[in-house]
């Protein structure tokens, strides 16, 4: 038995929202790469400032790689925010 279902209708501007929404993840990552990057080369070209103790003796690389983690929340936050989908107001 093979019988063939109807296609699902889409609405027109999907493609729309999934250009934006793959948009705004591009965007958010660069700017978390951009973190991340700059984490990578702290600890490599300068590890006694990363070993430096920064806020109640716990040192840089800590409170960096803690932030980086917070930020990727963070982040995932904002993209559920500005990609979640609008509700008819009619």
């Amino acid at each position: 038995m093979n019988k063939s279902s109807p296609e699902p209708k889409i609405p027109a501007d999907i493609d729309a929202v999934r250009s934006y929404n793959a948009h705004m993840g591009l965007w958010l990552f660069a700017f978390y790469l951009i973190a991340y990057v700059g984490f990578v080369v702290l600890a490599a070209t300068s590890p006694e400032i990363m070993g430096r103790p920064a806020w109640g003796g716990v040192n840089v690389a800590i409170l960096y790689g803690f932030g980086l983690i917070l930020g990727a929340f963070v982040v995932s936050i904002v993209y559920m925010l500005l990609c979640r989908t609008p509700r008819s107001t009619s």
